[in-house]
């Protein structure tokens, strides 16, 4: 009875000190301003011919944009231990049915917090991880339904596909570091278990892991800004399975002009062929803005094949108009050729099938608050 009594006595007089630290350093240790609510809603009504091969014509009324979907969210920052933090958590709510089995949805699509000091920063929690988040700064139309994430496409093509330009893992519960700028470079790590547990009972495995290597270098001089880059996204299925992808990159800004270009392998390593065994991507863009005005260009290619035999081969082109009303309203007009091509020897009827060449013309709008 004693020693309980005691270590009462102890743990009231720890919590009474930690209390009055507290008290009396909280103003210096911890500061938060006011939350801001944001929010952007993306839609867009396109037009669908694809009726040289698969005899279809479709209009499909306003839909969701699935590449980057509308969204309600709330940010904030602060200072923690002199660290500089900022907070978002924020959802996705798409009101579109996509198809008979993928119901209207509203999910978390960032719920992350960020601690910065001279020593980098440090993320925590579901967000981009970082060869992905440089695949969507690098692409103008990320936002619309031509964005190399290819959800829109895999919708409304036959025989389209995702991740068309680079290896778009979208965003994930991780943890990561971003350096501080040395001479312009710039290393960032993440690493995430592709929202699942880190050590599920009923995988022998242990789960899926990830980690995403990012060497950048950036650079002004004078009207020109440089940002080149190298990537390594490595995937750990279990141990029959590896998979990495290497990237390389650029992106060239001058005056109004940016070019951006990038090339990507992506090899797959299995004790069966049931998977194509490597994916070559190939990502070019050019965009121009002039006062409220912004055209792009996007051409993006992967090739997927098999024991050193291509398989089949997607390609995309689009142009891009966007017009800013003003700063809450964007209109755009978007314009999309896809085609698919199959390799494996296919003849006939099995091989038409299997390709496809579509056309889409699409009418945008986003509202951001």
């Amino acid at each position: 009875m004693a020693n309980m009594i005691k270590k009462s006595i102890t743990t009231a007089a720890l919590l009474a000190t930690a209390s009055t630290l507290a008290h009396n350093h909280s103003g210096k240790m911890f500061k938060m301003e006011a939350p801001t609510v944001y929010g952007k809603l993306n839609k867009v009504y396109a037009y669908t011919d694809q009726e040289d091969v698969h005899g279809r014509k479709t209009t499909d009324g306003v839909t969701d944009v699935s590449n980057s979907e509308s969204r309600i969210g709330v940010k904030g920052k602060g200072e923690v231990f002199h660290m500089k933090t900022s907070y978002k958590l924020e959802l996705g709510i798409n009101s579109t049915k996509n198809d008979d089995t993928n119901d209207f949805r509203v999910r978390v699509r960032e719920s992350v917090l960020k601690l910065k000091s001279k020593y980098g920063k440090l993320m925590f929690g579901q967000t981009y991880a970082v060869v992905t988040k440089q695949g969507r700064r690098s692409d103008p139309l990320q936002e619309t339904i031509a964005g190399h994430q290819g959800e829109d496409m895999k919708l409304r093509v036959e025989n389209a596909v995702a991740d068309l330009g680079f290896n778009d893992r979208s965003r994930a519960d991780l943890v990561g570091y971003v350096s501080p700028s040395l001479h312009g470079f710039t290393y960032s790590v993440s690493q995430d278990k592709g929202n699942g547990f880190s050590n599920k009972v009923s995988d022998s495995n242990y789960g899926q892991e990830t980690t995403e290597h990012l060497l950048r270098y950036e650079r002004e001089m004078g009207n020109v800004a440089l940002d080149l880059y190298t990537g390594l996204q490595k995937v750990n299925r279990g141990k029959e399975v590896d998979e990495e992808t290497m990237t390389y990159g650029f992106n060239i800004g001058f005056n109004a002009f940016t070019l951006g270009f990038a090339m990507s392998t992506e090899e797959y390593d299995s004790n069966d062929n049931t998977t194509a065994d490597e994916k070559e991507r190939m990502f070019a863009a050019l965009s121009y803005e002039r006062s409220n005005n912004k055209y792009s260009f996007t051409y993006q290619t992967r090739e997927d094949s098999t024991d050193s035999a291509a398989q089949t081969e997607y390609s995309q082109m689009a142009l891009n108009w966007a017009h800013k009303c003003n700063k809450w309203t964007t209109f755009n007009l978007t314009g999309v050729m896809y085609e698919v091509e199959n390799k494996s020897g296919l003849t006939g009827a099995t091989k038409e099938a299997a390709e496809n060449e579509a056309t889409i013309v699409a009418a945008g709008i986003q509202l951001k608050f």
